[in-house]
């Protein structure tokens, strides 16, 4: 297990901070660390691997600090940084073995493994050639296999999906998830993935770390976060088109009878929580076209293209706006009648 224990940590003429960050990554696990860019999740990840050390706190593995854990208890660490980080003079077979080799252990990798590995990552073809002959996502799929064939007790991938076409992303999480659901559960191994926004990656998370500005916002399992989001960030930031945030009052004073109706649901909703709520909050893709859920009319003001989808924007009864993903062919004018589930609908 890999713990992170209220660990404080601030550079020299930089106002950014890791603040009090404390969560626990278990051993045969995956866990995600995203957020926005600057957050500090590859910051979190160098102290995992004590390339840097806190100024407050600490960071163990089994109760050990890191830095011996590494240096003197032969932890085994795999580091996959966001560049291929490839040697360019080492064919890449070379670069796979490179560690075997110097550490003069090249015998306890079976062939079976070595070659199962090359086969997942797709570098069969790639072995004889220097890392220059390769495309970029050839070259992050061969520095994620280097980690593999490491069997790592601890395995850090920082953005190993980031800058990936579709089809090197699909090779890459494939070739990740295997790893982990093979080495993790049998070397009882630590799997830490840095991402922004992968979704297949982050639905079989273990834990996710959703971090802003160098804290924590929430961890837990990707489906709690999205089903109790603690904060309007927590759901903004897993909004790909973006979030409708109204006050209360938004929903009131309607005409409309009809029980199904979001003013209706809203009013009982309230009423049974008995708490002071002043907003509310949904996806814009939350608002469905499909006739099931809580009813929402509005009338239709703008409609913009967005690739396959449409977004329009409608007007409440009570004056204010929301915004919606409809399809392309939807047809954006006059009033429409949309729904939404009550699972998809925050109140703050």
């Amino acid at each position: 297990m890999l713990s992170y224990n209220r660990v404080y940590k601030k550079y020299p003429g930089n106002n950014f901070e890791i603040k009090n960050v404390s969560f626990e990554a278990e051993s045969g696990s995956l866990t995600a660390i995203v957020g926005s860019s600057g957050c500090g999740k590859s910051t979190l990840l160098q102290l995992a691997a004590a390339l840097e050390l806190p100024d407050k706190g600490n960071v163990t593995i089994e109760d050990i600090s890191a830095q011996i854990a590494y240096s003197k208890n032969n932890i085994r660490l795999g580091y996959v940084f966001q560049d291929a980080s490839l040697y360019p003079r080492f064919t890449i077979e070379d670069n796979l073995l490179f560690y075997h080799r110097v550490h003069n252990i090249e015998a306890d990798l079976s062939s079976s493994t070595y070659e199962q590995v090359c086969d997942a990552f797709g570098l069969v073809p790639h072995l004889n050639k220097l890392p220059h002959q390769l495309s970029g996502g050839e070259l992050q799929r061969a520095a994620i296999a280097r980690c593999v064939l490491r069997q790592p007790q601890v395995a850090l991938f920082d953005e190993p999906l980031s800058n990936l076409d579709l089809e090197n992303r699909r090779i890459v999480r494939k070739a990740i998830l295997e790893a982990q659901a093979t080495q993790a559960k049998s070397h009882d191994a630590v799997f830490i993935v840095v991402m922004h926004d992968d979704l297949e990656l982050l639905e079989i998370s273990d834990k996710v770390i959703l971090m802003k500005d160098g804290e924590i916002v929430q961890d837990g399992t990707f489906e709690q976060i999205q089903r109790h989001p603690e904060s309007e960030y927590c759901i903004s930031f897993f909004a790909p088109f973006g979030i409708n945030s109204l006050p209360i009052e938004a929903f009131q004073n309607t005409e409309n009878t009809s029980e199904d109706n979001i003013c209706n649901y809203l009013t009982n909703k309230l009423s049974d929580l008995n708490k002071r709520l002043s907003k509310v909050i949904f996806r814009y893709d939350a608002l469905k076209e499909i006739p099931t859920g809580i009813k929402i009319n509005i009338n239709i003001i703008s409609s913009e293209k967005a690739g396959l989808h449409r977004i329009i924007t409608g007007r409440l009864p009570s004056g204010f706006c929301v915004q919606a993903v409809v399809s392309a062919r939807y047809n954006s004018s006059g009033s429409a009648l949309l729904y939404i589930a009550p699972d998809d609908i925050y109140l703050f």
